[in-house]
This record gives structure tokens, sequence and C-alpha cells, in this order.
């Protein structure tokens, strides 16, 4: 929101507003702070807690439509997650994280090695498709959660612009948890895909974040797209003859990831030319497999995260999150049996 909208959604002048933001308002009545926070939809102790903890810029997967106020809420929620993460650490033993970031000035174009490392501390084998994604990032204690509906009205068309956003608060250096924020728009073949390109960001960028922003994408598809599928493996697969489209459809069966996905995939591990992909591409759009691709992914759902909220809820602690939020991550997509896994 900005000031003027909460203003008109809270009855409250907007230069009240802009005081209280700048701390030179003083002391709230009771009734402005109660107002406040049905206004925002949140408890009103959020509104005497600590500040939100410090996430860096972290890497954006967004059109480029995409608004500098849409990328401020997202950057706000993945706040808020942290911010849970942070509470619920201190009072449950959840899993920590397995993951140690890459050093920085480390080599980060060597996809391969540096996939078959992070597969293990994903606690996967070295070989074969990944069975699920999203369980796979949460038992290595990153926080995969969802970009949940804002308002009555769910997600506008500008969060439809926006895929995902990662970042680790303390680059990695401390107790935090890296955290993943996805649309819950994506289908559950490009879902897959994205949270393993957010979680090569995650190793690769944490304490390299000076490298360019289309370098790093380069690194982390690279990265991302040899921990879903071995190149090893693919060649095995693909190899000895023409690959068509109903060879990837069944690859895709086998991954877990888009035809699309694969047709780029092949390009530039060198298993298809160029020419080929783009004949490929042609292909794909004529039998308009862009408006629905054959074979459906089951869309992966969050575990970790809801969990955690049910079990703050249950215990009586303060979540710090709007009430519809915690609605959505708790009781939406399928999350109502989540159990939490203490160690």
């Amino acid at each position: 929101m900005t000031q003027s909208e909460l203003a008109a959604q809270a009855g409250i002048p907007t230069s009240t507003i802009s005081k209280m933001e700048r701390d030179i308002y003083g002391n709230a009545s009771d009734d402005y702070v109660d107002t406040l926070a049905d206004a925002l939809d949140i408890p009103v102790s959020f509104l005497s807690n600590a500040p939100l903890p410090d996430v860096p810029d972290g890497r954006y997967r967004k059109q480029s439509k995409a608004s500098a106020k849409l990328q401020k809420s997202v950057v706000a929620h993945a706040r808020q997650v942290a911010s849970v993460m942070q509470d619920a650490d201190a009072h449950y033993r959840i899993h920590k994280t397995t993951l140690v970031p890459m050093e920085r000035g480390e080599n980060l174009d060597d996809s391969e090695g540096i996939s078959r490392r992070l597969r293990n501390m994903l606690g996967l084998s070295i070989e074969g498709p990944v069975g699920n994604m999203t369980r796979a990032c949460e038992r290595a204690g990153v926080v995969v959660a969802d970009m949940s509906p804002v308002g009555p009205g769910g997600q506008t068309e500008g969060e439809r612009r926006f895929s995902a956003f990662s970042a680790w608060p303390d680059m990695g250096m401390g107790d935090s948890r890296p955290v993943i924020i996805v649309s819950s728009y994506l289908s559950g073949d490009i879902l897959r895909a994205t949270i393993a390109h957010e979680v090569a960001h995650i190793y690769a960028h944490t304490r390299n974040p000076a490298i360019p922003d289309a370098i790093a994408e380069r690194q982390a598809w690279m990265i991302g797209g040899e921990l879903m599928i071995p190149v090893k493996e693919a060649r095995e697969i693909l190899g000895g003859r023409q690959v068509t489209l109903d060879r990837l459809r069944r690859m895709k069966a086998a991954y877990g990831v888009s035809v699309k996905f694969l047709i780029t995939y092949c390009e530039h591990r060198h298993i298809i030319t160029r020419e080929r992909a783009v004949a490929l591409n042609k292909q794909y759009s004529s039998r308009k497999w862009h408006q629905g691709e054959p074979v459906e992914v089951v869309k992966e759902r969050a575990q970790l995260f809801p969990s955690v909220i049910r079990r703050m809820m249950n215990d009586g602690l303060d979540i710090g999150m709007s009430r519809s939020d915690v609605t959505s991550i708790v009781w939406g997509g399928g999350n109502a049996r989540a159990r939490l896994t203490l160690v």
C-alpha cells in the first residue's frame, strides 16, 4: 500500500500516516492503532514488534514489466517469512540448513561439478530425476513460500509478472535460513525448474553478489538445469536419434520439467544444434503447446513454512503476518495436512 491508499482504507489523514512512518507523530491512540491494524489486516501486536530482518537484494525472476512496487512487496513478504522463521527457531528445534554457500571468487562456470555438490547438500542422489524439488530444499533447511494473494480480490495482473525471488538474510554467515518466494501461478513443471534455479542462486551467489545479473542468471540456469537433469543422462537418453517433441515429451514425464525447458537445455548443452532448436520451437508453437503442454506435472506444495505457522498458532505465539496471508499459507493449496518435522 502507498500512504494515500492506507489513509483511504483506514480513514486516517495521509499526513498523520506520514508522520507515523517518520517517527515524529508521538504515541498513537489505541483507536488509531486498532484502525491501522484492521486496515492492514494484521494483529495489533505487529505494530509494536521489532523491525523485520534485513534481506539482501537477492535475485528476481520476473517479467520486464514488473513494477518497482511489486518488487518491494515481494521483498517485504520475504522479510516477513524470515522473521517468522527466526521466531520459530527460537521456540522449536527445527532441522538446520545443510547448505554452505560457495565462497567468494570460486569458479562458478563448472555447472556439472557445482550441481553434484549441491545435490549432495540437498540429500539427493548424484543421478536420476529429483522426486520433489520443494521437499529436497525444505529438508535442507531452505524456506519455500508462495507469494500469497494480496487482499480479498487475490493477486492482480502485476503479480502474474513475478516468478520467484531468493535471498539469504545474512549471506549465509549466521543462523538464518535461505528464503525462496515463488509465484502461486506457476505450473508444476515450471515451478520445479524455478526452485532449482533459485537454490542454485542461493548456493552460488549468496557470497558472490557483485556478479552482473546477466552472467548470474546464466550460471544459475546452467546449475539449476544440471540439478534437474544431469547432462550425462540427457545425452544417454536423447543420443543416437534425432531429438523430437515426442521424445522430449517422454523425457518431461520422467524428469518433471517442461518441454520448452528441455529444448533450451538441450541447445545449451550442445545435445542439439541451434537450427534444430529453432525447428523444435516452431513445431512447439504450431501444436499450441505454449497454451498448455501435454503431460501434467503435479504441483509441489511447500510444507515446512505452513507447518511452522500452524504450530505457532496452536501454541498461541505471535506470528506477525496478515490474517489473510496466514489463512492462505496454512490452508491454501492442500497444505492442511502438512506436519512440522522436529529433530
